[in-house]
């Protein structure tokens, strides 16, 4: 006997309630980002903290000790890499001004590239090679006998396979074998 499976085509409810279950669904992630978070980075933090913790317990310290002992250390971790953070935050700002006219010399420098330097002579040689381009393109329309009276002539063309290489030869021989 077929087996028959319900299709959401033919059935507009379970159309309705999984648009229903999807929008509920994401209405709680986003109201509940609050609570979420937090609980997701516990988690992860577990993942990492687990093998320092399964190591101290190990060595026979229960388990309180071991949980005690790797919370400390990534706390104090947090807290360095906080600090380095907020050391590096403060030197930029201070350096700033310094990075400041550094930016505003480089500017200025591509500005006198693309004004009459390097750039604009590149810039003028591609004008003047496109001009050249399009009045050989025109005098070439213009006369057609440079060509002859029908055309220019067709190229014969060979095309023509390379001689196969040991390797090749190799595979085409072990080829029917595997």
């Amino acid at each position: 006997m077929p087996q028959v499976s319900p299709s959401l085509e033919s059935e507009p409810q379970d159309t309705t309630r999984l648009v229903l279950t999807i929008g509920a669904t994401i209405a709680a992630l986003y109201f509940g980002s609050e609570i979420f978070v937090p609980i997701a980075l516990a988690i992860l933090l577990s993942f990492v903290l687990a093998p320092g913790v399964r190591l101290l317990h190990a060595w026979h310290l229960g388990r309180v000790v071991p949980v005690l002992v790797m919370t400390l250390l990534a706390f104090i971790a947090i807290v360095a890499l906080s600090g380095l953070i907020t050391t590096q935050v403060k030197e930029l700002a201070t350096e700033l001004p310094k990075y400041e006219s550094t930016m505003m010399k480089k500017v200025e420098a591509l500005r006198q590239i693309t004004n009459g330097g390097t750039l604009q002579r590149v810039i003028n040689f591609a004008s003047n090679l496109s001009q050249t381009v399009d009045q050989n393109r025109k005098t070439a329309q213009a006369s057609p006998e440079t060509y002859g009276a029908s055309g220019p002539q067709p190229m014969t063309v060979v095309v023509r396979q390379p001689e196969p290489t040991p390797l090749e030869t190799l595979g085409r021989i072990l080829a029917p074998l595997i």
